[in-house]
């Protein structure tokens, strides 16, 4: 699956010169081998999204991730992280990314 900005736009009911952002990628190198994929404050969201070219599954979760302790992203699959409420609000979060097969990836943005 692809991102569609415009799509996006449209189920936002948002204007296009009211949005900036920017859409990144990060590769895992050596499957089984966890990356940082970036750090949060409380009060953002981050959408995530496993390129549809992958191979394996991409793996999702904190500096413990692994095949059974993660979010698990198909090729094509996304997963949105809302960290806009409760004890998130006011915290930072680390989100790290793995793979099962290397040269594998996402891409992901900040809201």
């Amino acid at each position: 699956m692809v991102f569609d900005y415009e799509e996006w736009l449209k189920e936002q009911n948002a204007e296009q010169e009211e949005i900036f952002f920017e859409v990144r990628r990060t590769a895992v190198t050596t499957a089984g081998t966890r990356q940082p994929l970036t750090v949060l404050y409380g009060g953002h969201t981050l959408m995530i999204w496993a390129d549809d070219g992958n191979t394996g599954d991409i793996y999702i979760g904190n500096r413990d991730v692994s095949s059974t302790e993660s979010v698990v992203l198909a090729p094509g699959a996304t997963f949105e992280f809302d960290l806009t409420a409760g004890v998130y609000k006011k915290k930072f979060i680390s989100v790290f990314v793995d793979a099962a097969t290397a040269a594998d990836s996402v891409r992901w943005l900040k809201l």
